[in-house]
């Protein structure tokens, strides 16, 4: 499916429809079967709907031991508002739909012949990013310095001194694209 504003709506306007017909409390496997179906749509459109659609529950946050009755009890409630709740999701994308249209975004740097993407960039132990340098931008000795570290980052067993020694290079040759990177793992 190709995504356009017209049949997202006609998707979500479809899939509210459905969830009238299904009975919450008592057919999980249909509920399962129409909400993955929401969900993927929603994964495949980006993060934004993705994450609005991840709040929806359809199983108890808790159980008791020993009482599997007040267990299903539980169960069979958290399906029918978590149900409620993916109707009010879909309608909040609906109302975003109509508003603003979809719009696709990124979620992915494209690689392309004139740029080389530069993966995980660590900036500490708890941070990584993706993100694309292009290569173009720099001089042909820069250049090289960029593809010899990038390979370098890919490999399983890194050579640390031989990263050391390309970082010292650009520092010395292309010190305004060791500046690029930096900054954009820093978020700047």
């Amino acid at each position: 499916m190709e995504f356009t504003t017209e049949k997202l709506l006609e998707f979500f306007y479809k899939k509210l429809e459905e969830a009238e017909q299904i009975d919450a409390e008592n057919d999980e496997k249909s509920l399962d079967r129409w909400w993955s179906g929401v969900k993927r749509c929603g994964d495949l459109m980006g993060k934004e709907y993705s994450e609005l659609l991840d709040d929806v529950r359809f199983h108890a946050r808790a159980y008791l031991m020993g009482e599997p009755e007040l267990n299903r009890i539980a169960d069979r409630d958290a399906r029918r508002n978590g149900l409620e709740q993916a109707k009010n999701n879909i309608g909040k994308i609906i109302d975003d739909l109509n508003t603003f249209g979809y719009v696709p975004k990124k979620s992915t740097p494209i690689k392309t012949n004139k740029e080389k993407m530069i993966n995980n960039v660590t900036v500490n132990n708890n941070q990584t990013s993706n993100m694309v340098v292009n290569i173009q931008d720099f001089a042909p000795e820069t250049r090289k310095v960029i593809q010899e570290l990038q390979v370098e980052l890919t490999k399983k067993k890194k050579n640390k001194e031989m990263i050391k020694k390309l970082l010292t290079k650009l520092t010395e040759t292309g010190i305004d694209a060791l500046e690029k990177i930096f900054l954009h793992s820093i978020g700047i």
